[in-house]
């Protein structure tokens, strides 16, 4: 969305880029305060906000352009659902070139977003105040254009309205703003079929004939038409009627007389009528960094003759600088602007530091000496709350009141606060302390990640979905928004009555499927006991066989849509009231009561699918709001011995399509009307592992390399030849953040590991996040197999799992890793005499004499772990 008018009302209060804020406008948005009025683009206002959360010490507070909705906008459902798929959308993006998205709520009363800001005026501001750029400018300037559309086009997005008002200039360069969100709301864009979109004199032939004809090549014509702009100070297609304009963007008609031949001969095919015919970024890159390379040696070489150009326009030292940023992947930057854009980059840094100085503390460090943690007193479910306990100022997780902490405090009421909370810091096995780090960490241009920068808790989770061990969309990735956190949240330690096997979480409830098959739900604030539902088979004790871990009654993990919770067992599919477990609604799925469940149950768009066992497996889906059954369908056609392992099921919901192993080779499900599509899969066309990201699908294909499909048209896309590109792997691989990351455990060396797979080059060691479980574990054996630990998850900004002893973290960017005690974790010994009885299975065996690793599920920041015992504890993420 661009942003107009950053001027307007605060003219006459001597600012000329930071608006003083009306009375009307929201003083906080999100977990940002908000500082002053930026202006106003097709989306609605928008506000300068500094994010409140603490942050590592000497970093200063994290700056925002802080995006809000036009009110007649907010209950569009169909507005809201493209906004949380723009938003995912441009999380993937990850640029120096492109203003980052750091956070944003699609779920909001009030939607919002969040963008990297930059002091520096747009290019059409620049070019209105200081006139054409100087040649060497602009062919520096297209450089940085053409890097921010290749990090735009490499996440598989489209920006579709690249104009001089998305274009900004800082001290370090320039950068692509709105990628991704002009799509859905730009200030001309419109995304109905066949509808026209982007700015007119700033459009491709494929935009006048409309939305559905845009290509990312189209992005290049734009581009050419923004440096004809920075070059000229006007638009190849010329004024007059809109009509007029827009025929001759149609036929490419462009005007480049005025246009140097410097500038030209770098963007003259960019404007060829035929996308097809037009550079792509690779291309143009090299061709843009060559020519920024010779005008600094020719800058250089007349310099030194003594007939050098004007230092302050174009001259030695700013050419040798730009070359020097071409070779290294560096933006144009301060050095290379003419003195009048430098001025407006001044003023814009001038008013920056004074609104920033007036509003005060902003932010507070997050603590870093030994049991300094935010963490909160806790109380256990068992005795009534205690008001001292309530009122102590180290209790506090929300940053606003965290401002009102006295460190000193703090610091002296740490030792009762974690003995409390029942986690301890201690120092790992490489002797490293706990506490640097974490989700306040110094990251990126801006100097503060906080957890926001991978996102809101709404960005990535589907409308009223609650999450389970696997995170957003599976992805085994937690958004850590503190605004997400169940209402009147505090720490808390309790014990279910039943051993917990599986469990779901949302805002209002915190339910699980226990061992002995029933469920038991408890409310996710404070831990108290909601409601239970029992076995369908009472009586009756979970086994092991070949295929698996069989619970009494059959019973499915639990799924959590808005108020409803959706269980199968006994081969009926049940949705109950989230707040008292009634019964709302049954459908059969006529498959009879010993039905086996393969895999885990899989929601999207609000359509619950099970993937149902036996000599045929196949799918059923289910409407959770009303209990309709909407399809079923089969999975295999001959291959049975192969359905009876469970070897085909649903594996992904990805743009409103299921997709499944069948035994002739992958297929996609409309949700909602269980329409087939085959799914090609380069190779023999199955998946060992299946995950999302960025709009793409990775399919990990075994002995071959990892197959790529647009998640909108499920077909093959051609990886990046970028040496330096992320590694497209499904299994084991975690992206947040804009960035991806292996998170796996290492065998060999008895240790979990994250290698950050986005770093340049081939350098990428992997570091320790903690020790698998060691010897005592060992002499266990899990009932489901497999280590005794979590699954390795990023909540926000960390990496963590956990064993039956402690938690372990390690912040993404910089920091080390700490193993937290949680006091009271059952270790690794099973309850005494838990469901004990006969040995006599036959091909079964008996679980309740065994134990298994603990669940971990984060909201908003908080840390939810679920025992084999029955233990649950809900603290927040240790920093």
């Amino acid at each position: 969305m661009a942003v107009e008018g950053h001027g307007g009302d605060a003219a006459d209060r001597g600012r000329e880029a930071l608006g003083v804020l009306p009375e009307r406008a929201p003083r906080r948005i999100g977990p940002y305060r908000i500082l002053a009025r930026l202006g106003a683009g097709g989306m609605g206002e928008v506000y300068l906000g500094a994010d409140t959360r603490p942050v590592s010490e000497g970093s200063g507070p994290q700056l925002a352009a802080v995006k809000t909705v036009r009110p007649e906008l907010v209950g569009d459902q169909a507005f809201r659902d493209r906004f949380r798929r723009e938003i995912d959308t441009a999380r993937s993006v990850e640029s120096r070139f492109a203003a980052r998205l750091l956070s944003g709520d699609a779920e909001a009363a009030e939607p919002w977003l969040a963008t990297e800001y930059v002091a520096g005026p747009t290019l059409e501001r620049a070019v209105r105040a200081a006139g054409p750029l100087p040649v060497a400018t602009v062919r520096a300037l297209g450089l940085d254009l053409v890097r921010g559309l290749r990090g735009i086009h490499h996440a598989r997005v489209q920006h579709r309205d690249l104009k001089p008002s998305n274009v900004l200039l800082g001290r370090d360069g320039a950068k692509v703003i709105d990628f991704g969100i002009a799509r859905a709301f730009g200030a001309s864009t419109m995304t109905a079929t066949g509808a026209m979109l982007g700015s007119p004199g700033y459009m491709s032939p494929e935009h006048v004939l409309g939305g559905r004809h845009v290509v990312a090549a189209s992005d290049v014509f734009c581009m050419a038409s923004v440096l004809c702009y920075a070059a000229t100070g006007e638009s190849p297609f010329g004024t007059g009627p809109l009509a007029a304009v827009l025929y001759r963007i149609s036929q490419a008609q462009t005007d480049l007389d005025a246009v140097p031949d410097a500038v030209r001969e770098l963007i003259e095919d960019c404007l060829s009528p035929d996308p097809a015919r037009r550079p792509d970024s690779v291309v143009l890159e090299e061709r843009f960094r060559t020519a920024v390379t010779a005008d600094a040696g020719a800058a250089a070489d007349a310099f030194a003759a003594g007939v050098g150009a004007e230092p302050d326009a174009a001259g030695v030292g700013a050419e040798r600088g730009a070359a020097a940023d071409a070779r290294s992947g560096d933006g144009v930057g301060q050095r290379v602007w003419p003195v009048a854009v430098r001025e407006l980059v001044a003023t814009h840094e001038r008013e920056l530091a004074a609104v920033v100085a007036a509003a005060g503390p902003l932010t507070t460090p997050v603590p870093t000496m030994p049991g300094a943690s935010p963490l909160h007193s806790a109380a256990t479910i068992t005795r009534p709350p205690d008001e001292n306990v309530a009122a102590s100022p180290a209790e506090a997780p929300r940053p606003g009141r965290r401002r009102r902490t006295l460190i000193a405090v703090t610091a002296v009421l740490a030792v009762s606060v974690l003995s409390v909370v029942g986690l301890r810091t201690l120092r790992d096995d490489g002797g490293n302390e706990a506490g640097s780090g974490g989700p306040g960490a110094s990251s990126g241009p801006s100097g503060a990640a906080s957890s926001s920068a991978s996102g809101s808790p709404a960005a990535g989770i589907a409308a009223g979905a609650g999450l389970d061990r696997l995170g957003v969309d599976r992805s085994r990735y937690f958004p850590a928004d503190s605004a997400a956190r169940p209402a009147g949240w505090k720490p808390w330690s309790g014990k279910l009555e039943e051993r917990p096997w599986s469990c779901a979480l949302s805002r209002e409830i915190l339910v699980c499927r226990t061992l002995a098959g029933g469920l038991e739900a408890v409310r996710p604030s404070d831990g108290k006991p909601l409601w239970k539902a029992a076995s369908p088979a009472p009586g009756g004790r979970a086994a092991t066989s070949n295929r698996g871990v069989v619970l009494p009654g059959r019973g499915s993990s639990p799924l959590i849509q808005d108020d409803v919770v959706v269980t199968m067992e006994a081969g009926v599919v049940r949705g109950r009231a989230a707040k008292d477990g009634k019964v709302r609604w049954e459908s059969d799925t006529g498959s009879g009561e010993e039905t086996e469940l393969y895999g885990d149950p899989l929601l999207g768009d609000k359509v619950a699918f099970f993937t149902l066992g036996g000599s045929a497996a196949s799918v059923y889906a289910v409407d959770v709001r009303s209990g309709e059954r909407l399809w079923k369908e089969g999975l295999t056609s001959h291959d049975a011995p192969m359905a009876g392992y469970g070897m085909y099921r649903a594996e992904i919901f990805v743009e409103g399509r299921l997709i499944a192993v069948t035994d002739g080779g992958l297929v996609a499900f409309d949700g909602r009307t269980g329409k087939r599509t085959p799914v090609i899969v380069p190779g023999d066309g199955s998946c060992t592992a299946m995950r999302v990201h960025g709009g793409q699908v990775y399919c990990d294909i075994e002995g071959q390399d990892t197959a790529i499909l647009d998640a909108v048209t499920l077909r093959p896309v051609a990886a990046d030849q970028d040496p330096d590109a992320r590694a497209p792997r499904a299994r084991g691989v975690v992206a947040a953040g804009g960035r991806e990351y292996g998170l796996e455990p290492n065998a060999s060396r008895g240790v979990v590991e994250l290698t950050d797979l986005s770093a340049p080059g081939g350098d990428r060691p992997p570091r320790t996040v903690g020790a698998l479980p060691g010897r005592e574990a060992d002499q266990v054996e899990s009932a489901k197999g497999g280590y005794l630990h979590s699954e390795p998850v990023i909540v926000g900004s960390t990496a963590l799992f956990a064993d039956n002893r402690n938690l372990y973290t390690l912040p993404l960017r910089g920091g080390e890793s700490a193993r937290h005690e949680i006091e009271g974790a059952p270790g690794y010994v099973p309850p005494g005499g838990s469901g004990a009885g006969s040995d006599d299975f036959g091909e079964f065996d008996d679980v309740a004499n065994k134990v298994w690793a603990p669940e971990v599920i984060s909201l908003g920041g908080l840390v939810y772990l679920a025992f084999h015992d029955g233990t649950v504890r809900s603290l927040e993420l240790p920093a």
